[in-house]
């Protein structure tokens, strides 16, 4: 499906089963009628998807990931509400799944593996191993730094055959994460090599908010509304 106007596929597709949508074309605008009304405001939206992801196998205290491309945002919600919201980079070639693009792909993820803790802020990992480097805070922003993954790490794995699971698009075996960054003055705009970039601490706190609860990541091109 790379090349196809997938941007609000996954939301669509998850609001069409909790019954807030009618069957839309792919690629259809955020701003785009349901069932002849407006698309629905962030809370109900939020709250529809997360009953739809239930639906779909979610267990029910678990919590919902949700990731806009164009505004560079993560959302972090489940069947209470938005928690938490945070500033993120996805990667700056663009939206898709094919191995060695270096692209973010789309689509609804499970949080699969969570690598990273009691680690310490800064911590290096490479190849999912921790490293006996830690880089200090001071260096968490330096421009023209190498990049590196920092202090933990989500894996994620694809939900959606066809889309990021299958051979040469699957996002397990393309490493896709969400991780702690020492590129911070990047947050907010595109700038990884197809991961998730978030800011060292809200990491960390991301972290234990997942803590013993299942997790998934809808990476959508917007949100609705």
């Amino acid at each position: 499906m790379n090349g196809t106007p997938t941007g609000t596929l996954a939301v669509w597709l998850l609001l069409a089963a909790a019954g807030a949508a009618s069957a839309s074309p792919a690629g259809a605008p955020a701003t785009a009628m349901l069932g002849g009304r407006r698309a629905v405001h962030a809370a109900s939206w939020t709250e529809r998807m997360f009953e739809a992801a239930l639906r779909k196998g979610l267990a029910a205290d678990g919590m919902m990931l949700l990731v806009s491309v164009e505004q560079q945002r993560m959302l972090v919600a489940d069947g209470r509400g938005v928690h938490a919201r945070y500033r993120i980079s996805t990667s700056r070639f663009g939206t898709g799944s094919r191995q060695g693009s270096h692209k973010t792909p789309l689509g609804l993820h499970r949080v699969a593996d969570r690598i990273g803790d009691d680690e310490p802020a800064g911590r290096v990992f490479v190849a999912r191993q921790p490293t006996p480097r830690v880089v200090p805070e001071h260096d968490w922003r330096r421009p023209r730094s190498r990049d590196m993954i920092l202090t933990r790490i989500l894996r994620l794995k694809g939900l959606t055959p066809g889309l990021n699971r299958g051979a040469g698009i699957d996002s397990y075996d393309r490493f896709i994460y969400i991780h702690g960054t020492n590129q911070e003055h990047l947050l907010g705009r595109p700038a990884s090599h197809g991961c998730i970039r978030m800011g060292n601490r809200a990491m960390i706190a991301l972290y234990r908010m997942l803590h013993g609860r299942e997790a998934w990541c809808c990476i959508m091109e917007r949100f609705p509304g």
